[in-house]
């Protein structure tokens, strides 16, 4: 089983070590990384990054970047324990086990080795992999261990191997009360040096102790374990679940209750005692594990500290500060308060206050807010002791302005801000001035302030807008967002310390502010900082700067925005705490960040957890830039796409399946982003995720352009092209097509006719059943007449076919038309009165699109993912039902509302026996479009698919149900738009 060593300084045993110190952050590997068996070793990595990972008496598994590969082993040499892998050359690695060793190459098994002789150790001596016996020294050459040398038989004496900081290998032998010190020299023969007599040692406690300054830098199979003494402690590095020091002095301590089950987290973190791992990696100062359960990787440069309330949480921390002293003071809405202190913590439990966002420190006391309205704005002092400055009324947020001579209280209940001198308030004394509705400040309270250049209070408020104060002049400006003055609310807001104020919007993303132009602020220059991690929609809930950096915390991420570059060239470069390295289970909490006034690391709590991000060792850290490896998976094999390079689809294979794969040293995901579009359309983005597996299925013949954006390490986004042609079938070109929708009808009727024929011929049983037939048929044939317009598709034709060749938008119209006439024609032939779900969703795309690209250019919609779509394939469904409530809102609600936005929504909801599809329009309502003459021309869709359902719903108990919801939104007196709400029974069969 694997074990994790506890280490700890000469003076703290595990039982006194505190529960509240900081904790490295780990992020541990699970089924959805593709590690899916239990009890680990961790036992190395490669060159360029990748990890691997050993499971207990199983599978060896290869972690890289964004993919995971699983060798296993035969039965014949299947090892029970691998304990290292290392590298022999590129891509060429030996990992050794208890009965066999293996070679691996390119990530796959080329041979299972047995030993001549299992060796006591494996470890690397410079370039050399090395085994040994208790007489034989064994160096891997090409793909076997050749013996090099053979020493006598030490007898009861124990033989260890180590190398010194030059890679010279030394061997020792322990014999009774001497230690024999031998040098392994070029021609792999050992000659002796000196020896040592261990009882001589100071702290000897059984395992060698050496304290001789010729062996200092020994590594090797060997633990020096004598903590009371400055020698520093070593041990093999092919042994995953023991330690190595890289730097004398420095530790790294570990605590596990060793139980089963236990995810093998780290819980004490000392950040000025580091201690690596064995393959401790310099780049990313993080640290592999493995454990009784999954292995989890630690880094170093952000630590959380998870028992600060109660020994036992972090949760709900609404207010970190820190004071003079360096102390950081972390209060959470439970009302207790926590003082951290290098080492201790001191906590009030109880102590009255709610805490809330936006505290602050001056030179003698501490300032919090709270909802509890005994005490409004509290005031501590430096040690620890309370006054309520404001009794019943709590406060959001709290600024002192840069001179240190006014403090303003963002106050709730509509009682606006209020303003005092800070030595007044020192003394317990404030003199306010409240800076409310009555002085222009129309917000319900400011939830965060910030001072720009000019003295100007900027406050803001996540739904309600934006107000500025102008202290000069005791009046303030507002701009709400209900009356549509403003787009925006504010969670956040920071001033530079070039004057330009940062607004962390509620749905926006990041804007900024730097107009000094006029002593007004004028909304209309608040802008927008374009990137993809800070799309529209994404809130900023934290904001802090740390010299040239500006410091984001959004709902999901800690960004880190490069100020000296936006300020020299106006290029937005994003660096991005890694989702591995965060590892965040809770959103941040909004304005719980500050700088360290000590060594400018970055405090910041989320809702479960406070962390700690030593800011500066991680911008040191290197950067790598990863290009994407994009394998395309094709029914003949996968291949790999170029890029710049076009690929050919035939028009039977229209489906687009790849995978974006890259490694780089750092060993961690990136963020990327993907967009699919029919070539001169402008390319839509994905937002970031860590997605890496992508599948665009039946795709319309045409020449298409993908594109992968990646947000790299060091803050570049980079964007990859790769063309793709997708040819067309014979029947796609517009002449075909209008040729065959002349003909298509004509069978068609013969058919109805034979089967009405048919059908009077049948028994006087069966009538009935057959006059449902024959009018829910002719019915079908009205209403896809009414549908798809012959005259209307006649008259695009005509229009557009002639300069097919170079109109991309005719081209987009012919393909969708096409493939929908495809599904109605291959319906009729089936003469079945349901089709598929997925037949009927492709219907309902189609039209979508012929819309948006002939009529409605500016057509947002909100649809549900495919994943959701595909699900329902079994579903069987009249022809039309979903389809001809989704034009009649294009045609007759969205085509003539006169005005943006025009917005089309399609929710679907899965309940236990029924899916629920609501189709929303913003457009005219039925009402108005009643009076139109294209609603009268065109008009009788709904009625036909009323008439169709009455017949198929005729004596079931489950039926398929259309409502419609008119008016459901409105503007003043106006009122417009429109819901159609159909339930399908999972069950349904006609």
């Amino acid at each position: 089983m694997s074990l994790i060593w506890v280490f700890a300084m000469a003076a703290t045993s595990v039982a006194q070590l505190p529960g509240h110190i900081g904790v490295g952050n780990t992020y541990t590997y699970t089924e959805k990384d593709g590690v899916d068996e239990n009890n680990f070793f961790a036992c190395g990595t490669a060159s360029d990054g990748r990890a691997f990972l050993h499971a207990h008496n199983g599978s060896l598994f290869i972690k890289g970047n964004n993919y995971t590969r699983k060798i296993k082993f035969p039965d014949h040499t299947r090892a029970i324990h691998i304990e290292a892998v290392f590298e022999e050359s590129p891509n060429l690695f030996v990992a050794f086990g208890d009965i066999a060793y293996y070679v691996i190459q390119n990530d796959t098994l080329l041979r299972a080795c047995r030993y001549t002789e299992v060796p006591y150790e494996r470890f690397k001596a410079g370039n050399n992999l090395i085994a040994h016996s208790r007489t034989k020294l064994y160096v891997f050459e090409k793909d076997s261990f050749v013996c090099k040398s053979t020493v006598p038989d030490p007898g009861t004496g124990v033989v260890r191997f180590y190398t010194d900081e030059k890679d010279s290998l030394w061997k020792v032998i322990h014999s009774g009360n001497e230690l024999d010190f031998y040098k392994i020299n070029a021609s792999w023969n050992a000659e002796f040096q000196f020896t040592l007599n261990p009882n001589e040692l100071a702290g000897f406690k059984g395992n060698i102790s050496i304290n001789k300054p010729v062996l200092l830098n020994l590594t090797g199979t060997g633990r020096w374990n004598n903590p009371n003494s400055a020698v520093p402690w070593y041990y093999d590095p092919a042994v995953a679940s023991r330690f190595v020091i890289s730097q004398p002095g420095f530790q790294y301590s570990v605590l596990s209750d060793q139980k089963r089950g236990d995810e093998g987290k780290v819980h004490v973190f000392y950040p000025d005692k580091l201690m690596s791992f064995n393959f401790c990696d310099s780049f990313t100062h993080s640290i592999y594990f493995g454990s009784f359960s999954r292995p989890f990787r630690s880094f170093t440069d952000v630590k959380k500290f998870p028992r600060i309330f109660n020994n036992a949480a972090s949760s709900a921390i609404h207010a970190i500060v820190q004071d003079k002293k360096g102390r950081i003071w972390a209060g959470n809405y439970e009302g207790i308060l926590s003082i951290i202190d290098k080492d201790k913590i001191t906590e009030r439990r109880n102590d009255g206050p709610l805490f809330l966002p936006g505290s602050l420190a001056t030179e003698d006391h501490i300032y919090m807010n709270n909802e509890n309205y005994t005490y409004g704005l509290v005031q501590y002092d430096l040690n620890g002791n309370k006054r309520g400055i404001t009794p019943d009324l709590p406060g959001l947020y709290l600024l002192l302005t840069r001179d240190k001579q006014n403090f303003y209280y963002g106050a709730t209940g509509n009682k606006g801000v209020w303003k005092t001198d800070l030595s007044l308030l020192e003394k317990g004394v404030p003199v306010w001035n409240k800076i409310d509705s009555n002085k222009g400040n129309k917000l319900s309270a400011a939830i965060t302030m910030t001072e720009d250049r000019s003295g100007r209070i900027w406050m803001g408020n996540a739904s309600r807008g934006l107000a500025v104060y102008y202290p000069d002049r005791d009046v303030a400006t507002t701009w709400l967002t209900a009356k549509g003055e403003i787009a925006f609310g504010c969670w956040s807001s920071l001033t530079d310390h070039k004057g330009t104020v940062w607004l962390g919007t509620a749905h926006h993303g990041l804007m900024y502010y730097n107009d000094y132009s006029t002593p007004l602020v004028n909304p209309e220059q608040v802008l927008n900082i374009e990137h993809p991690l800070l799309k529209e929609g994404t809130r900023i809930m934290q904001l802090a700067r740390l010299g040239h950096w500006l410091v984001i915390g959004t709902e999901k991420d800690m960004l880190l925005m490069d100020l000296e570059e936006w300020y020299k060239t106006k290029k937005v470069l994003i660096r991005y705490l890694n989702p591995l390295e965060a590892n965040f289970t809770a959103p941040p909490e909004q304005n719980t960040i500050l700088v360290d006034k000590r060594d400018s690391s970055v405090w910041f709590a989320t809702s479960d957890m406070l962390y700690q991000w030593d800011l500066k060792q991680w911008l040191s850290l290197p950067v790598y830039k990863v290009a994407p490896h994009v394998i395309w998976h094709k029914k003949e094999g996968d291949s790999v796409l170029k890029e710049n390079q076009l690929i050919k689809i035939k028009p039977v294979d229209n489906t687009l399946a790849f995978t974006v794969w890259f490694q780089s040293r750092d060993n961690m995901p990136r963020y990327m982003s993907v967009a699919l579009v029919k070539k001169g359309d402008s390319l839509k983005f994905s937002p970031p995720s860590l997605q890496t597996k992508y599948d665009y299925p039946n795709l319309a013949s045409g020449n298409y352009e993908l594109a992968i954006q990646i947000c790299q390490s060091d803050g570049t986004v980079s964007t990859h092209h790769y063309p793709v042609t997708i040819k067309k079938f014979w029947w796609q070109y517009w002449w075909v097509w209008l040729a065959g929708f002349t003909a298509l009808f004509m069978p068609f009727a013969l058919w109805l006719n034979s089967r009405r024929k048919a059908q009077l011929a049948r028994a006087e049983i069966e009538m009935i059943k057959a006059e449902q037939q024959k009018k829910l048929s002719n019915m079908q044939v009205v209403s896809l007449s009414n549908q798809f317009r012959p005259h209307f598709i006649l008259n695009a034709l005509n229009t557009i076919g002639a300069e097919l060749d170079n109109k991309p938008q005719a081209e987009s119209v012919l393909s969708r038309l096409g493939e929908s006439i495809d599904i109605i024609f291959k319906h009729a032939q089936q003469q079945e009165i349901t089709h598929s779900f997925a037949d009927e969703w492709k219907l309902v795309s189609n039209v979508i699109d012929i819309h948006r690209l002939m009529y409605l250019k500016k057509l947002e919609t909100r649809l549900p993912p495919q994943e959701t779509i595909d699900g329902f394939g079994f579903v069987q469904i009249p022809l039309g039902l979903i389809q001809i409530p989704v034009e009649n809102a294009l045609l007759h609600g969205l085509s003539n509302r006169e005005a943006g936005p025009w917005r089309l929504e399609i929710d679907m909801e899965e309940t236990a026996g029924t899916i629920k599809l609501s189709i929303t329009d913003n457009g005219v309502g039925r009402a108005k479009a009643a009076t139109l003459s294209n609603y009268r021309k065109h008009g009788t869709g709904t009625k036909n698919l009323d008439g169709i359902l009455n017949i198929v719903n005729d004596g079931k108990a489950d039926k398929i149900t259309i409502q419609y919801e008119d008016d459901i939104f409105s503007e003043g007196a106006a009122t417009y738009g429109t819901r159609a709400i159909i339930v399908i029974p999972k069950n349904f069969r006609y």
